[in-house]
């Protein structure tokens, strides 16, 4: 009698066993991957952003403002209240250098930037300015602030997100420091009261930042002034709740330097390190070995 050709119930068990192992090794390996493909992505977005900082630098002499015309900020002793105040971001200055010519030539820079047509065009997605680890990837829905700092719609609006931030300056606190806690006047390189240039980066630009991620701030968007960080903790630091240096790619967080090059910071990056990367003119000394 011929006998039939058939897994038996342990084999079949086993086999599935096998496969089940494998599965489990090459999942986190397919999922490295892809986020890897991802944090490139996002490098690039960041190089593309740098290479057009400079170009803006190079048909200016200085870099754009962190945001123009920031509500409640004084200018040459002028309040920016209702009459004066324009709120628009540094990355507005760069959609040109972005190939975002028409986007730009639409926007009126004589109102702020959520009145007006501005109101829809800042409704815009720019993927340039996403980064597509981040666990955020819809429009932010947030309060739109007139000058007096109150809302002007009853409603949060969707305007096109941005994941990364300009450098404001920092007030990080650690351990035998001897500088004042306040970012005041602010130390950074994308501010609000005027246009920093090259020649104003005493640090460094390759050791001074200009631009940063931020995947968590609810004010994230690509033409609002309020896109600037002023750094007050570490690197994907949890406990933070405002505008600072974060992300959702594992162990760090990508950035441009003032000399346009990119690079993910570690979250075990010193503060003391980080610190002195916020900083444009504070002279401080960035020892080897620092982690970057």
């Amino acid at each position: 009698m011929n006998k039939k050709n058939a897994f038996t119930l342990v084999e079949l068990l086993v086999v599935i066993a096998i496969i089940g192992v494998l599965m489990g090794l090459l999942l986190p390996a397919v999922q490295m991957a892809r986020e890897a493909a991802r944090n490139s992505t996002c490098m690039n977005n960041l190089r593309q952003i740098g290479i057009a900082m400079h170009s803006y630098h190079a048909l200016n002499e200085k870099f754009p403002w962190g945001g123009y015309c920031h509500p409640n900020v004084y200018i040459d002793g002028v309040r920016m209240d209702g009459k004066h105040a324009r709120g628009f971001a540094w990355s507005v200055y760069i959609l040109p250098q972005l190939e975002q010519s028409a986007l730009y030539e639409q926007l009126d820079f004589n109102t702020m930037y959520s009145m007006g047509d501005n109101d829809t065009l800042a409704q815009t997605e720019l993927p340039i300015f996403v980064c597509p680890s981040a666990l955020n990837l819809k429009p932010q829905q947030s309060i739109v602030y007139c000058a007096a700092g109150t809302a002007i719609r009853p409603k949060p609006a969707t305007y096109g997100l941005s994941h990364y931030g300009g450098i404001y300056g920092e007030r990080i606190a650690f351990e035998g420091r001897t500088l004042p806690l306040p970012n005041d006047p602010p130390r950074g390189t994308m501010l609000y009261t005027k246009q920093i240039a090259d020649s104003d980066i005493y640090d460094g630009t390759s050791q001074t930042l200009l631009i940063g991620e931020d995947t968590h701030w609810a004010d994230g968007q690509w033409i609002s002034s309020y896109n600037v960080m002023d750094q007050c903790a570490g690197i994907n630091d949890p406990s933070v709740t405002e505008n600072e240096i974060r992300s959702d790619h594992v162990g760090g967080a990508n950035v441009v330097f003032a000399d346009s090059h990119v690079q993910m910071l570690t979250s075990s990056l010193s503060l003391e390190v980080l610190a002195a990367l916020c900083t444009r003119a504070s002279g401080e000394v960035i020892p080897s070995g620092n982690g970057l």
